[in-house]
């Protein structure tokens, strides 16, 4: 976690702590995806909207990612590799 942190991945939940075995939401995973690809003004306020808005995701699949699965995750990378935005 202390490599994610100092590389500005992630910020932790609060305080500086972390919660490794805490479920991700949608939100915050697209955050950390994007903030690994180096994107510094990104929040998971705006996260999603940002994949909507390159076209990784649409509007709708967006709407319907309240429960965030690993098969939600496994398309995002996908897309994103597929964009040529992850190394």
């Amino acid at each position: 976690m202390q490599i994610s942190y100092d590389a500005g991945i992630t910020k932790g939940v609060e305080n500086g702590n972390f919660a490794p075995n805490d479920i991700i939401t949608s939100s915050q995973f697209a955050t950390l995806l994007l903030r690994s690809q180096g994107e510094t003004n990104v929040d998971w306020q705006t996260a999603v909207n940002i994949l909507v808005e390159r076209g990784i995701i649409t509007q709708e699949q967006a709407a319907k990612m309240d429960l965030f699965t690993r098969g939600d995750m496994a398309k995002i990378i996908y897309e994103c590799r597929e964009r040529g935005m992850l190394d």
